[in-house]
């Protein structure tokens, strides 16, 4: 049974800050944003921005729709929010992804939100 690891002390704390959580809470690398935390659309966006500014990370590649849905996207906003988002404002349309506690971590240690080595790192190869 694989153990679950804990953030570290300084992202642990932010975390607990920004969400408004109990200082007894344990937060797990594996804990998803949105998920675990309920923190989506404008929350996720404040979230963020102050992720970014408080451990003075470049955005890089970043993308608030890669992993958040839009404060109030539900009915009407599926049939034509999608279609205005697409076409007008020509924001990509993303099958979004979970973003984990790991993750965020791991844009600390790089200095810069990188989709891609995110990614990587989060699901690394299987070994044989």
């Amino acid at each position: 049974m694989t153990q679950q690891r804990e953030a570290s002390d300084d992202l642990g704390k932010f975390i607990k800050n920004e969400i408004g959580l109990s200082e007894n809470k344990k937060i797990l690398a594996t804990d998803v944003i949105e998920d675990n935390y309920g923190s989506t659309g404008d929350d996720a966006d404040k979230f963020m921005n102050n992720f970014f500014n408080h451990f003075s990370i470049s955005r890089g590649d970043y993308d608030f729709h890669r992993y958040f849905e839009m404060e109030g996207s539900g009915f009407p906003i599926p049939f034509f929010g999608k279609w205005y988002m697409r076409k007008i404002l020509k924001v990509p349309e993303y099958v979004r992804e979970q973003l984990t506690v790991r993750m965020l971590q791991h844009a600390i240690d790089l200095g810069i939100w990188d989709s891609q080595r995110l990614r990587e790192m989060e699901d690394p190869p299987a070994q044989e």
